[in-house]
């Protein structure tokens, strides 16, 4: 059995375990739970961290006293890192590399919409390439690597590369019912339609019981944004729904833009996301990334992504939530710095 099968079967029995997050069980676990749970893990990382450790010496730690504040990935055309986090005010940043020797920090560009940082290679320290890869599947295996010879965390590809701008997204404007197959057919009901949205526009009502989307059967709402979030303002959609036992089909949709979201109900939002643990303040809102369920710690945020071939995919740029992590790839960090 290879590596890939190993750990796809590891990661399965540890569904819904933070266990792959710096080789650590989280509190939540049952006592026990833990001796099988540590074992599991044990297995895990002797299969994932010779993997890092071929990435390790291109990866720097960034602190500040005796406090880690976020990582960096050694490139071809220098050092990228997390820009929000280098940039509070108090800090005296220097860097630290596989071997333990001390860089000075020096900025030598920066992009503020994917809030990353370009600092120069003050340690001629060895640099990964930023090669062009196939372009990863959802659902591939990933790591993330530190500067120990070791993999901080493991994860899948939730979400394949996408715009996170508001203004870039298409917006049905619909709220959807949490529970699944409401109706004969299955499908998601719509609790409320907003008004002159691209919902209200195409007829959709509250009661409506969504069943397809784009010829694609539903049965909840994870399933119905992961068909939308690839969309864009005026992109049309086609949407089967039942509304008093009648079957309407393949109505077509132009999806809107979606509004800035409220003050009030951004601060519950952003509540929600620290339930998992801290998050980084510059975690939304960049042009394209890729999402994934690996769980980092913020601080973490500028470590390498590594498929389980040892690939390097790109750099870890936001902790936003439990379950979302995003991850620049390689080939945009040189598109970003090209000039």
């Amino acid at each position: 059995m290879n590596n890939q099968s190993t750990l796809s079967i590891l990661l399965a029995s540890l569904v819904g375990i933070t266990i792959t997050q710096a080789q650590s069980l989280p509190e939540t676990v049952r006592s026990q739970d833990k001796v099988l749970l540590k074992q599991q893990a044990a297995n895990l990382f002797k299969i994932v961290d010779p993997i890092a450790a071929k990435i390790s010496p291109h990866v720097v730690v960034i602190k500040s006293g005796d406090k880690l504040i976020t990582m960096g990935t050694v490139t071809e055309i220098g050092i990228i890192t997390k820009l929000s986090e280098i940039n509070n005010k108090g800090l005296a940043p220097r860097m630290i590399d596989h071997n333990g020797n001390v860089h000075q920090l020096i900025l030598k560009s920066s992009n503020e919409e994917y809030d990353i940082a370009l600092l120069e290679n003050t340690g001629n320290i060895p640099s990964l390439k930023l090669t062009t890869l196939p372009q990863p599947k959802l659902g591939t295996i990933i790591l993330a690597a530190g500067a120990a010879d070791q993999a901080l965390s493991s994860g899948v590809i939730s979400v394949t590369p996408r715009s996170l701008k508001e203004t870039d997204r298409g917006f049905l404007g619909v709220v959807m019912d949490m529970d699944k197959g409401k109706g004969k057919l299955g499908g998601v009901m719509l609790n409320r339609v907003e008004d002159n949205t691209a919902a209200s526009r195409a007829g959709l009502q509250a009661g409506d019981i969504i069943t397809k989307v784009n010829d694609t059967a539903v049965t909840n709402m994870i399933e119905i944004r992961n068909l939308l979030q690839q969309k864009q303002p005026g992109d049309t959609i086609t949407m089967s729904y039942v509304r008093d036992e009648q079957v309407i089909s393949n109505v077509k949709v132009t999806l809107g833009a979606r509004e800035a979201t409220p003050g009030v109900r951004r601060s519950r939002m952003n509540s929600m996301k620290r339930m998992g643990g801290k998050v980084n303040s510059v975690g939304e809102g960049f042009p394209e990334v890729i999402q994934s369920d690996i769980q980092i710690k913020s601080n973490y945020c500028g470590a390498p992504i590594l498929d389980l071939d040892g690939n390097f995919i790109g750099v870890a740029i936001a902790r936003s939530s439990r379950i979302k992590t995003y991850i620049i790839e390689a080939e945009k960090i040189a598109e970003v710095f090209k000039n």
